[in-house]
């Protein structure tokens, strides 16, 4: 008979890894009875971001547009209403 005063309890590092495997087995289960939502949580946004990896790296490299050189004729002379 199970009794939590006799169980052993796990702390610290095992403790996470007896959790994280709990939670994999569970996301397994999960999956297995709904593969549309595994597509759609995890493929999707794996596809979409790798897309999107691919598009930024074959986009061609702008280079920095030359500096322009501003001249004070480019403009009218000032119209001041003080001196």
């Amino acid at each position: 008979e199970w009794s939590s005063h006799t169980a052993e309890r796990y702390t610290g590092v095992k403790f996470i890894a007896v959790q994280l495997s709990a939670l994999m087995i569970k996301r397994f289960h999960r999956t297995k009875r709904n593969t549309k939502g595994f597509i759609a949580e995890i493929i999707l946004p794996i596809l979409f971001i790798l897309l999107a990896i691919v598009v930024t790296k074959l986009a061609p490299n702008e280079a920095e547009p030359p500096m322009l050189i501003l001249h004070p004729w480019y403009w009218n002379k000032p119209n001041y209403i003080f001196q």
